[in-house]
């Protein structure tokens, strides 16, 4: 299952759903072939399009249902805390003048968490299902920092085994991601002047 390439991504700007989007869609590609998976006890744990047929749940977080799950194993994605740092006083970026007016070009840095929590009925399956997801990360990550315009991207940590809170009868792996991009705006002048902003992610 290839990536999507948002069409207008470099002019609206990267949002926090479409990485989430991209992440249930990666652990969905590790899950939907059986000559992909490594481990040989997850195998017939399938990802189907149909949620009856469906041998595992892979889903974002405000997607989740716990009556869905059931006693499967599943992959919940979740967005983390985005922070903006600045890289210049006053956000001041100088950029090749346009209109022939001096227009006040801007850039900050944001950052930005996702984790991927990896459930199983009892802890061995979850630390199965999280490992397979972890060692499949890597083949993905060029290609990702690539076509959404990330400055990095990378895998932070697996943390530690415990009790899924939205189950009762799942334990959960997280496997967070981390990565940063670039936002630059340009205050475009029209009537009133500065009324209007040109928000652009871009690697820089």
């Amino acid at each position: 299952m290839a990536l999507e390439l948002p069409s207008s991504i470099e002019q609206t700007g990267l949002k926090p759903h479409i990485v989430t989007g991209v992440l249930v869609q990666i652990c969905r590609a590790i899950f939907s072939d059986p000559e992909t998976i490594e481990e040989p006890n997850l195998k017939r744990y399938l990802w189907n399009p149909d949620p009856k047929l469906s041998r595992i749940q892979i889903e974002s977080i405000y997607r989740y249902k716990t009556e869905d799950v059931q006693e499967r194993p599943a992959v919940i994605v979740k967005r983390g805390n985005w922070v903006i740092e600045k890289l210049a006083i006053g956000d001041a970026y100088n950029a090749p003048l346009e209109t022939g007016f001096e227009e006040n070009s801007h850039i900050v840095v944001g950052k930005g968490t996702h984790t991927m929590f990896c459930l199983g009925t009892t802890g061995l399956e979850a630390e199965l299902v999280g490992t397979e997801v972890y060692q499949a990360l890597p083949g993905f990550l060029a290609v990702i920092r690539k076509q959404f315009c990330f400055a990095e991207f990378r895998v932070q940590q697996i943390g530690e085994i415990g009790r899924f809170e939205e189950s009762s009868v799942h334990f959960a792996v997280p496997i967070t991601v981390t990565y940063k991009f670039f936002i630059r705006w340009k205050l475009l002048r029209q009537t009133p002047e500065w009324a209007r902003s040109l928000i652009i992610t871009e690697t820089v």
